[in-house]
């Protein structure tokens, strides 16, 4: 199992200098987010998979996924995203992070399949879904 702590450390570009561990680098951005702005947004990660739906038409499949981490977001007020911003820098390290998880993950379509790491942007906290689970028409 990979330590997702030595993730951050492992993915620098070769001769960079990385001195914090996920642990710290999380309390260090957390501690200087400012609250008073209104623009935030979250970047979630979701372990998606796929389950079965029922014996129907031969039967059937439906996907789900379960939240694995949210981050809050700074987004810069004019809605201009640069290489810099702290939403750039978030989106980038967690794609990097759980795509490098995913490297030997089965597709969700095999029947080996553990799942698959999903990086979104979305304006709420990370939650379950589907919120009910499908049926059959």
């Amino acid at each position: 199992m990979t330590d997702l702590h030595a993730v951050r450390l492992e993915a620098a570009p070769q001769g960079a200098v990385v001195d914090q561990t996920d642990a710290e680098y999380d309390a260090e951005r957390r501690a200087n987010i400012t609250l008073e702005s209104e623009e935030f947004s979250y970047i979630n990660v979701y372990l998606v998979d796929r389950a079965y739906g029922g014996p129907e038409e031969g039967g059937w499949y439906y996907d789900y996924g379960n939240p694995v981490e949210s981050r809050r977001v700074l987004v810069p007020m004019n809605g201009y995203v640069n290489l810099h911003s702290e939403y750039q820098t978030e989106l980038e390290f967690l794609q990097t992070r759980y795509n490098r998880l995913n490297s030997d993950r089965p597709e969700i379509h095999s029947v080996i399949s553990e799942g698959r790491y999903s990086v979104v942007e979305e304006d709420r906290f990370a939650r379950s879904w589907p919120e009910k689970t499908p049926h059959y028409e």
